[in-house]
């Protein structure tokens, strides 16, 4: 390739990292549309349960023990509706974050075509199509690292569901069926009612129980929803990571790319440091070819920008972060943040932790560090 002009460099460093960034407020904007979508599913499986419960209630508005396998089969279809909603919805935005990756890879060749950029900057580009479609099909279809496809990380998530709110249901019923007898008497005699049994009566009404329902499904603590909207966004972002990659490395000069905060970066945490330190004499925040640390975690809101050979500074090239020092020189507090553990920031603080050790669990390595950090 033709050494490029200096306005020839920029021009083209800030059309690549524009294209980037426009993928990625793409995603963003396909994120929130996602989270509202896993919300609607789970408040509409919340009233196909209401539903259900009150058809089998009583006059009363109780649910008898005599319907508890009516119950049961009715709350296992609208869950088992979910689950099919959750695998369709999760392989819809996985695509569409890729077809966003790929629109990147399009603007690049679209302004090579204009004359907007050199082309034989980008003559190397992946057909933007076939990106997509094989990004697809790795994070559909494919194990990844924990060894699950993605349906079988939503499955996993909604046998989890199913052991939460089947007991719930169960158990509410049951007991308000125990109350209401022993209310009554043996004899059919109506007796004094304890504060429990009136209590275990009422929960046992279909409204109540639409409400224990809807609140482990998308209450404050509903663990299951929460971990659907992490599984759902970790998947689409890593579906604009890797097909914005292959447009990144198919363009020459390109060295590395710079992992950037987003501006919701809610606390400090790992990213912080990926951020920050110059590892590999880059520059700050910069990682060659294959080496980017993004995704750092779930639900990272992290993502890079491109870095070209003519950007990268002598003074870059001189110096690199120990990024052990570096968290040595951080307040207490964003230790933490970034190691998670009290004991790793104590193995830190005792000059103990290595840097490879940064982001390895606490319990690999308390064999390790355990006896010493405690002596200290």
């Amino acid at each position: 390739m033709a050494d490029l002009t200096p306005s020839q460099q920029r021009t083209l460093s800030r059309r690549l990292n524009q294209a980037l960034e426009n993928a990625w407020d793409q995603v963003s904007a396909l994120d929130a549309e996602s989270q509202r979508l896993v919300l609607a599913e789970y408040e509409a499986a919340a009233v196909e349960i209401l539903r259900a419960l009150r058809a089998v209630a009583d006059g009363d508005g109780a649910v008898p023990v005599a319907a508890l396998q009516e119950v049961i089969g009715r709350v296992n279809l609208a869950l088992e509706a979910l689950l099919v909603a959750q695998q369709a919805l999760a392989e819809q935005q996985v695509f569409r974050a890729a077809v966003i990756g790929a629109g990147a890879i399009d603007q690049l060749r679209l302004l090579a075509t204009n004359g907007e950029i050199e082309a034989d900057s980008v003559a190397r580009l992946p057909d933007a199509r076939e990106v997509a479609e094989r990004v697809r099909q790795q994070l559909v279809h494919a194990p990844g690292p924990d060894g699950l496809r993605l349906s079988d990380r939503i499955w996993r998530n909604h046998q989890g569901l199913r052991a939460e709110l089947l007991p719930a249901i169960q158990t509410a019923i049951i007991n308000g069926q125990a109350a209401r007898d022993a209310v009554r008497g043996v004899l059919g005699r109506a007796g004094a009612a304890t504060a429990q049994q009136i209590r275990d009566i009422e929960l046992a009404k279909a409204g109540a129980l639409g409400d224990r329902a809807a609140e482990i499904l998308t209450g404050p603590e509903a663990k299951a929803y929460a971990n659907a909207l992490r599984v759902l966004r970790s998947e689409v972002d890593q579906a604009n990571i890797l097909t914005t990659r292959e447009g990144i490395y198919a363009v020459e000069d390109v060295v590395g790319t710079r992992f950037l905060l987003s501006p919701s970066h809610p606390r400090f945490d790992i990213c912080d440091l990926h951020a920050n330190v110059n590892l590999h004499g880059l520059g700050r925040g910069v990682y060659p070819r294959g080496q980017s640390p993004l995704p750092a975690h779930p639900n990272t809101l992290s993502f890079e920008e491109a870095v070209f050979s003519w950007e990268v500074t002598p003074e870059d090239r001189a110096q690199r972060d120990d990024p052990i020092a570096w968290l040595q020189g951080r307040p207490a507090g964003e230790q933490l943040g970034v190691l998670q553990s009290r004991d790793k920031v104590a193995a830190l603080q005792a000059g103990l932790l290595q840097p490879g050790e940064i982001t390895t669990p606490w319990r690999l390595l308390a064999h390790r560090y355990g006896q010493a950090i405690r002596a200290s």
